[in-house]
């Protein structure tokens, strides 16, 4: 009997050895991986006996820096209080998600490092890591997200962004693509700078549907009256060319028109797949 306790004490005792070790290894994986290329070369070359045929690769551990949270490093928490009054029960769900998509791609801009948006209920919290301009912070996300329509360029001016882009291939640094005299044609939308009248304010709803025959996802939108008016004229002389949607200034889609739609009541098409058609409505929506 004590000899088994015996045993049992010194088989705690190694494994609090090996576990102390391990989680070293992981918080300072430099030196580990300093004894493993080490080790490695050392039977890359057959060891000390020449007679030696086999080869052990010992794995690195990943030596990746520690992320601080707020609580270490600062940064913004933020939490906001959604007003959905006018958001009809049923579609409350989805308009928060919505949301919660188009914050979670403004906060990107910051270049935080796993920034956190989550919802609870009606709430949205935002946490921030690391970031030092808190009003800045606070003032984009807290802006409405704005959805535009945009038409494309007229051919001359998307031939001189093409021609120019063709001057610059084969250039690597930026150095030598500023040497080309009006690089930065290269690079403009190809579509207007100015948007349509035609914005999100105009936008009565935005719903996933399925085509009759393919029974593939699409985006149905259909506008208010106003918009309807507005959106035929955009339709009429753009029937064969995309007409672009920005979200936050940001293209999200460039559908095709394929004919006028008089009555404010549009399909957008493609080889979606239903999740994306979800997110891109939820989007449109918020």
């Amino acid at each position: 009997m004590e000899n088994m306790k015996k045993g049992a004490i010194y088989i705690t005792i190694f494994l609090i050895f090996a576990v102390t070790l391990f989680a070293t290894c992981f918080d300072f994986p430099a030196y580990f991986n300093q004894g493993v290329d080490y080790f490695n070369n050392f039977f890359a070359k057959g060891g000390p006996a020449s007679g030696w045929n086999f080869k052990l690769i010992v794995p690195h551990i990943p030596d990746s820096a520690f992320k601080l949270g707020l609580d270490l490093q600062g940064g913004v928490h933020l939490v906001y209080q959604a007003d959905l009054s006018g958001v009809e029960e049923k579609d409350r769900s989805s308009s928060m998600d919505g949301l919660r998509d188009v914050i979670e791609r403004r906060v990107n801009l910051f270049g935080v490092q796993e920034p956190v948006v989550q919802l609870e209920g009606e709430r949205l919290i935002i946490e921030l890591a690391g970031i030092k301009d808190t009003n800045q912070a606070i003032k984009m996300i807290g802006e409405t997200p704005y959805l535009e329509f945009k038409e494309q360029r007229p051919a001359d001016e998307l031939k001189k962004i093409e021609d120019k882009g063709k001057e610059l291939e084969g250039k690597k640094t930026m150095e030598e693509i500023q040497q080309v005299p009006d690089w930065q044609v290269a690079f403009e939308d190809s579509f207007m700078s100015a948007s349509t009248p035609l914005t999100g304010k105009y936008l009565k709803k935005a719903e996933v549907g399925f085509d009759n025959n393919t029974m593939k996802p699409m985006i149905l939108l259909q506008f208010d009256d106003e918009g309807a008016k507005i959106f035929k004229e955009l339709t009429a002389r753009n029937i064969g060319k995309p007409l672009a949607i920005y979200l936050d200034y940001q293209l999200t889609q460039a559908p095709i028109v394929q004919v006028e739609i008089p009555d404010g009541k549009a399909q957008i098409t493609g080889d979606f797949k239903v999740e994306e058609v979800k997110q891109r409505v939820r989007e449109l929506n918020a």
